[in-house]
């Protein structure tokens, strides 16, 4: 089976970007998609970089909004949203 995200670090060491997420412990999911997009921008065939980096940038922001969320401070929450709307 191929895996489009998978890569050769070393000499014989290949990982995928959930290796790489489950090293590191990223626990949340807007950040895991952040990632696996960076990682790899317009190289899975199905957008363009530029896309791929707008869409990671969404994400990132969106990992913002829930944390500002789970902390109740919904002043952040509500600024990054009508900052993402504005794009």
């Amino acid at each position: 089976m191929t895996n489009k995200y998978q890569r050769e670090i070393k000499p014989g060491v290949y990982v995928d970007v959930y290796d790489v997420l489950k090293a590191f412990e990223v626990s949340c999911p807007a950040m895991a998609h952040a990632i696996k997009k960076c990682l790899a921008p317009g190289q899975r065939g199905v957008k363009d970089a530029e896309q791929d980096k707008e869409e990671a940038i969404m994400s990132i922001t969106r990992s913002i909004m829930m944390d500002a969320e789970q902390r109740k401070n919904v002043s952040v929450a509500q600024a990054l949203y009508n900052l993402e709307s504005m794009s």
